[in-house]
């Protein structure tokens, strides 16, 4: 991949939003992935790789890597039905065989080979979200950052550090005082401090808005199958509904096409928390009629996925 298709990725990269817990990917793709951390190679996979890799691969090897990508949203969850075990093997095995058609055999690593392994290890032991490796390599940074002198063993100057990290904290305790707590009654185990130690701060009443209301309303009609309940001002509801922007056209890659523009408020806009079904990250695309287009793309739902991006990524 050359340079400028790394750029040219890095600038569209720029632009997209992720959710809260995919790390963004800020230079690195720019840069040639160097230093990559888990969490990036998560990023990559999941959320940036569909989009970006499209217009720079040929048709052949995209392909061939949305087989990858696909595998890696199913195995990575913490639950996993039969069929979506045989479902993620079937993709592993259009992705190895891909890779077999493309690539010189070099690249055919043992960890190639592993992949067509998952099935069985996941039916024996469950799914990798509960006995992968990689909550203890994360504590590998934690030893690696402890500078040493070279003449005592790590054990010592690790436990030195720890020790002395914690007399610090006991010290911040015992010295600092806190007007809050003067007043406080003593506090016996772990017995709950009383009410006035903490005073609440109230806040000012406030009311729903004007447009936030009927939209509540109309969702409450929908939800509840009431549809007489009226307003406390009576007001019309009727101009509230409006027609969907959504050209409902799909990608085999998971990427769904919308027009940059978002629904008029409705009251579609009342969305209870746990009607939320999966995260997304969103990105802006331009056709070649200069048209843009807002590609929203499904993150797996409840997933750990980065110790599976170390163990068994090319």
């Amino acid at each position: 991949m050359e340079n400028n298709d790394l750029l040219a990725m890095q600038t569209v990269a720029a632009m997209m939003i992720l959710p809260s817990d995919y790390t963004k990917l800020k230079t690195k793709i720019g840069k040639g992935f160097s230093y990559m951390k888990a969490d990036e190679w998560k990023s990559w996979v999941l959320v940036y790789s569909p989009m970006l890799l499209k217009p720079v691969l040929p048709s052949n090897m995209f392909n061939g890597w949305m087989h990858y990508v696909k595998t890696c949203h199913i195995l990575v969850k913490p639950s996993i039905s039969f069929i979506k075990i045989d479902q993620a093997h079937r993709y592993l095995q259009e992705f190895c065989q891909s890779c077999e058609d493309t690539y010189e055999p070099k690249v055919l690593t043992c960890n190639m080979h592993l992949h067509l392994h998952l099935h069985d290890t996941i039916c024996d032991f469950r799914p990798m979200y509960g006995y992968w490796l990689f909550g203890f390599e994360r504590y590998n940074s934690l030893l690696k950052n402890n500078k040493t002198n070279r003449k005592d063993g790590f054990e010592t100057t690790y436990m030195t550090k720890f020790t002395a990290d914690t007399y610090k904290a006991d010290y911040v305790r015992n010295t600092l005082s806190y007007s809050s707590l003067s007043q406080a009654a003593p506090i016996k185990g772990n017995e709950p401090l009383p009410p006035s130690t903490f005073p609440l701060q109230s806040l000012k009443e406030s009311t729903m808005s004007n447009i936030d209301y009927p939209q509540l309303l109309d969702y409450y009609k929908i939800a509840y199958a009431m549809p007489n309940l009226i307003s406390y001002h009576d007001a019309s509801l009727s101009q509230y509904f409006y027609n969907s922007i959504n050209d409902n056209e799909h990608r085999d890659e998971g990427i769904v096409i919308c027009l940059p523009e978002f629904f008029a408020d409705n009251y579609h806009s009342i969305l209870p928390v746990h009607r939320i079904h999966l995260e997304i990250a969103t990105a802006v695309d331009v056709t070649d009629m200069n048209e843009e287009r807002m590609l929203v793309i499904p993150m797996p739902k409840n997933t750990m996925p980065e110790a599976f991006m170390n163990n068994y990524a090319l």
